[in-house]
């Protein structure tokens, strides 16, 4: 990956990470319209059905079968099973019946919590990349911000807010597997990875599908707009503003993701959003600019670094 000098976006960079926000950010929408009518089970697996085809047809079309068979040349299939658990199956399933108890702009809020978890566990399992000294105090901040949009709820549904910040954990702890695991392994191939085995592991769940009689137009038109756009699209808008830009820009979609979902709740779902929740939603957020503020690195910390700025963020 070519480096890049820390410098401002251009017009079309710009662009690109605009429409990266709006994919992203419309995909708790999209789950909210569709889950009710086909159901957690079904917009999960469907949505990692369309992942697949979309990511998979692409990168045939793009690399041939001999070029897809060499970018995922020797992952483990253990591994890339326990990967694909963590970073699509379950947090999929998770997320999606999370929204069948709270809004999508909760989800949304709550799921920009997963930077906070990875430094939180990076912190406590001493990688070479967790944060030292000062930048601490972001998780104070941040996970202070998730209590508050989380307390704001619990009088309403806390098994929908668990189920949340469950799939945020998960979606953490799969981001540490993609660092430890798949560093020489080509983003775009993690990515096929992730939905493929995902898709596999979530198949048996078909066995809890219930959907009375056939969907709304409207509920398969957002299921699709997860899977192709929310999920398989939106990987290749990320990689290619890696590509342009550099990583150091392409992660400004974290901070941006949670604000979309809000403005697509109220936009579309007609749905309230209390001041406690936007407060916290302020608080998670600067705690993850500071916790990703430029600190002291040694060669070991900032080749880990590099490395992790160009994975993938998980989103919904």
């Amino acid at each position: 990956m070519p480096t890049h000098q820390h410098r401002g976006l251009q017009p079309r960079e710009a662009g690109l990470l605009a429409l990266l926000t709006s994919v992203w950010g419309a995909s708790f929408m999209f789950i909210k319209v569709a889950v009710d009518d086909l159901s957690p089970v079904g917009v999960a697996v469907g949505r990692l059905l369309l992942a697949t085809a979309t990511i998979g047809g692409w990168l045939l079309f793009r690399r041939g079968r001999s070029g897809v068979r060499a970018m995922v040349a020797g992952i483990r299939p253990a591994q890339a099973a326990v990967f694909a658990g963590t970073g699509s199956a379950a947090p999929f399933l998770l997320i999606a019946w999370a929204e069948t108890r709270i809004t999508s702009s909760l989800a949304g809020i709550l799921n920009a919590s997963i930077p906070l978890i990875a430094a939180g566990m990076a912190l406590y399992l001493r990688t070479p990349d967790r944060i030292r000294g000062w930048r601490s105090a972001g998780l104070v901040v941040g996970f202070a911000g998730v209590a508050l949009v989380a307390g704001g709820d619990l009088s309403g549904q806390p098994l929908g807010v668990a189920a949340m910040l469950g799939a945020a954990f998960l979606y953490a702890t799969s981001a540490m597997l993609t660092r430890r695991w798949f560093a020489a392994v080509e983003p775009q191939a993690v990515a096929l990875v992730q939905v493929a085995v995902g898709t596999v592991l979530a198949l048996p769940s078909l066995v809890f599908l219930r959907v009375d009689g056939v969907p709304p137009v409207s509920a398969v038109a957002a299921l699709v707009g997860l899977g192709m756009g929310g999920t398989g699209f939106a990987y290749f808008l990320y990689y290619s503003l890696v590509s342009t830009a550099g990583p150091q820009h392409a992660v400004a979609v974290t901070y941006l993701v949670p604000v979309a979902a809000v403005v697509y709740g109220r936009a579309f779902l007609h749905e309230d959003i209390s001041a406690i929740s936007l407060v916290g939603m302020a608080l998670i957020l600067a705690g993850q600019v500071i916790t990703s503020l430029p600190g002291r690195r040694t060669p070991a910390t900032a080749l880990a670094s590099a490395a992790n700025m160009a994975r993938l963020p998980e989103n919904a």
